[in-house]
């Protein structure tokens, strides 16, 4: 198991490091009511992350049965991680230069406030729904299934990096149901912090993953 592990944990990192759903789950402490709109928001996200791994741990073509050492998918790969470095170079120009504000998405302050809906529709939207970490899930899923675990071990492997991958997210709930409304300043000053790097956070998340993606294309096509 401990192969699955390692090869699916980078892309546990990658959501982990994802900065938009943090801010939206800080959104969630200043909303009408915080602790079961961000408790509702994680819930659906955490679900979300752990159904994508577990099906492309599964599914045949994704997990064990495929076939790892084919030119074509080390192609896919290095395909991919070409995208990626793309959107990194994309991401990296849309940076706010110094004493500029950052372009905020409009859904990131809804004018009517976050209700439960709300919160679940953003956690589906952000985890089944969001392009990159919809990949990150099905290729952390794929790494685990690859390795043709027992049921058990597979589906420990997939908790493992699920917890992982959404680290980021349910830690600030945890603090926030135990210590309170203290800490939303703290919290309030995150948000600002990761909206402003928005841009440079998901360059250096893409620059990785395409590198990652374009090195393990190219040691598949020469297995």
């Amino acid at each position: 198991m401990g192969g699955a592990l390692t090869n699916s944990l980078t892309y546990a990192v990658g959501i982990a490091a994802s900065p938009i759903p943090i801010v939206v789950v800080i959104m969630m402490f200043v909303s009408t009511r915080p602790r079961v709109n961000s408790a509702v928001f994680v819930t659906t996200w955490v679900l979300g992350i752990a159904t994508i791994a577990t099906v492309a741990s599964v599914v045949p073509g994704l997990g064990a049965d495929a076939d790892s050492r084919s030119t074509g998918r080390g192609i896919l790969r290095i395909v991919l991680g070409a995208v990626f470095l793309m959107l990194a170079l994309r991401n990296w120009r849309r940076r706010a230069a110094p004493g500029e504000e950052p372009a905020v998405p409009s859904w990131l302050n809804p004018d009517g406030g976050i209700g439960v809906r709300a919160a679940v529709g953003l956690g589906v939207l952000l985890s089944l729904l969001n392009p990159k970490d919809l990949a990150l899930a099905m290729s952390g899923g794929a790494a685990i299934g690859a390795e043709g675990l027992p049921t058990g071990q597979r589906a420990l492997a997939v908790v493992v990096f699920t917890l992982v991958a959404v680290s980021t997210v349910a830690f600030p709930v945890v603090v926030y149901l135990v210590v309170g409304a203290r800490t939303v300043d703290a919290f309030d000053r995150l948000k600002e912090w990761l909206l402003r790097h928005n841009a440079v956070v998901l360059a250096v998340i893409w620059l990785l993953l395409g590198v990652i993606f374009v090195l393990e294309g190219v040691a598949v096509i020469d297995r």
